[in-house]
């Protein structure tokens, strides 16, 4: 248990977060056990659950995410080779309106 403290005491806050938790259920199983003079009882656990209230929260590391890829430009309009561009029909050829000599029919 000693070399437990030792350690949580030079870690970073995610072995920390981890370890405090295992000094805790330690101490408390020593002190059940009849292990610690009554004398120290109090002063250890007392001074565990203050380590147990500062316990540091570990967060997960968060990478960057890739940048994502630009979006695919829409394609170029066609020159050439299409139909031909106007208002869709041929002048002079099957209308019947408008394009006769005056009075002929």
């Amino acid at each position: 248990m000693i070399s437990l403290a030792h350690r949580i005491a030079g870690e970073g806050a995610c072995a920390q977060a981890r370890d405090i938790p295992v000094l805790q259920r330690r101490a408390t199983a020593l002190v059940n056990a009849g292990k610690v003079p009554a004398r120290l009882e109090e002063s250890l656990m007392s001074g565990v659950a203050a380590l147990a209230e500062q316990r540091p929260i570990c967060l997960p590391k968060v990478t960057a995410a890739p940048p994502s890829p630009s979006p695919t430009p829409p394609p170029a309009p066609a020159t050439g080779g299409g139909p031909p561009r106007g208002h869709g029909h041929e002048h002079g050829h099957g209308h019947g309106k408008g394009h006769g000599r005056g009075d002929e029919g």
